[in-house]
């Protein structure tokens, strides 16, 4: 079918995923400092005037890392799913609270 051919349209996002019929940001971080704390034991790490935007998921993000100075980045229109213009068949569950916005 549509999928097998490579064409989008009847073709949930779910057979796009990762091929070149992918018209969509589901995912994806921008600036992710992850996992640190065992391995980086002395100083400290900043983060500082970063632009994200655009981003599947996150714009930035500092998870299991001591010691980060986070400032002044500008962070918009991360994480914006799913798209107007397509809707999907089946209502995901990352769907609920997206209601306006778009992929």
């Amino acid at each position: 079918p549509d999928c097998e051919t490579g064409l989008v349209s009847g073709c949930p996002w779910q057979c796009r995923y990762g091929k070149a019929s992918q018209d969509y940001i589901i995912d994806g971080s921008g600036v992710y400092v992850t996992r640190n704390s065992d391995t980086y034991t002395n100083g400290w790490m900043e983060l500082t005037g970063n632009t994200c935007y655009k981003n599947g998921i996150n714009g930035l993000v500092v998870h299991r890392t001591h010691r980060c100075t986070v400032r002044q980045n500008t962070i918009y229109d991360n994480g914006v799913i799913p798209r107007l213009d397509r809707p999907e068949d089946v209502i995901e569950d990352w769907h609920v609270g997206a209601s306006g916005k778009s992929r």
